[in-house]
């Protein structure tokens, strides 16, 4: 079997030994990929499998490990075979109702992305600490998430957007604990397909990062997630919370 060229010995000597994961490369395009883009949500329920590479990189790798153990128990926990197989490898959580808790935890989010912009950046607030939240109704879940889906495809200018750019640059910049850019650079596509959505790249990787000093600022983001709710600053002033 081939691997991908920028596949460690070290992983490989691990997949050899295990037929379900040895499975799992055989069926990737190993041309493009160098490990598979649905590597977890083929693992959920089974994911120890993969603790031996984590385990190559230490204490840092098994911290990000430990993270993605809290994603797969909360999966699991909320979701039925079908719901999963209608995910195709995503991961899933259902909403909850605490709208008082969730409304503390979207103001900590505002508050830690305007620290990353004006303390890392060095640019304005990003959001108004006060800005407006709405809670989308649940018959009018998909007109919102079209007319998201629509902006977002014309570019249009959100601090979703801003975000999406702004912070994508500044993460991929970052020092990296020692050996982890590797582990982080190998796995990047495999995170963001848990929820196909790079925040929860960046939340998961914090730990790999030499940012000790910050709190994790993706961590409202995270609780929000494991609250089922998705987040979007649509403008300075406003912000949707869709279910």
């Amino acid at each position: 079997m081939a691997y991908h060229k920028d596949l460690p010995r070290c992983w490989i000597e691990i997949i050899e030994k295990d037929e379900v994961l040895k499975e799992l490369w055989e069926d990737q395009n190993s041309e493009y990929e160098a490990v598979p883009e649905f590597l977890f949500g083929n693992v959920w329920g089974d994911i120890e499998r993969v603790k031996p590479i984590f385990a190559l990189y230490g204490e840092p790798g098994l911290a990000l490990y430990e993270k993605i153990l809290e994603i797969e128990a909360l999966t699991l926990h909320n979701v039925t075979e079908d719901i999963l197989e209608m995910y195709e490898g995503y991961s899933y959580v259902k909403a909850t109702g605490n709208i008082e808790l969730a409304q503390e935890i979207i103001r900590d989010y505002i508050k830690a992305m305007n620290d990353l912009y004006v303390n890392e950046f060095e640019e304005e607030a990003l959001l108004d600490e006060d800005a407006k939240i709405t809670f989308v109704e649940p018959e009018k879940r998909n007109e919102a998430v079209n007319k998201l889906h629509r902006a977002w495809c014309e570019n249009q200018d959100t601090p979703d957007l801003d975000m999406y750019e702004s912070i994508g640059d500044w993460y991929m910049g970052l020092e990296w604990k020692q050996g982890c850019k590797e582990l982080k650079d190998l796995l990047w596509e495999s995170l963001y397909n848990i929820e196909e959505d790079y925040k929860m790249s960046y939340y998961l990787l914090w730990v790999l990062t030499d940012m000790e000093e910050i709190e994790n600022p993706f961590l409202p983001y995270f609780k929000l997630w494991c609250m089922g709710l998705d987040v979007r600053f649509v403008a300075k002033d406003e912000v949707l919370v869709i279910s």
